[in-house]
């Protein structure tokens, strides 16, 4: 995964939300790998969506809730900016 990272962040450019560090990406790593790690103890935490993903891994007790908290807040916010700048 951090490989897989690593290479992602090569092409990016210095104004990349998306993968630049603390990005989006590393958002969406963080929950994949956790939903890899806990999935055959807690199946209910493998969806597709981050959001919902971060709120199953905080029901469950996986990650408390202040981190849930703190990265739903700041994905979304990530998320908001990379497509207004899209737009732009």
């Amino acid at each position: 995964a951090m490989r897989m990272r690593s290479r992602l962040e090569e092409g990016r450019t210095r104004d990349d939300v998306k993968r630049g560090a603390g990005g989006e990406m590393d958002i969406e790593f963080a929950v994949q790998i956790t939903q890899v790690r806990r999935a055959s103890r807690q199946p209910s935490i493998l969806v597709p969506n981050v959001w919902e993903a971060i709120d199953r891994l905080v029901a469950t007790g996986v990650w408390p809730g202040e981190r849930g908290k703190r990265l739903r807040e700041n994905y979304t916010l990530l998320h908001i900016t990379e497509s207004r700048m899209r737009m732009a």
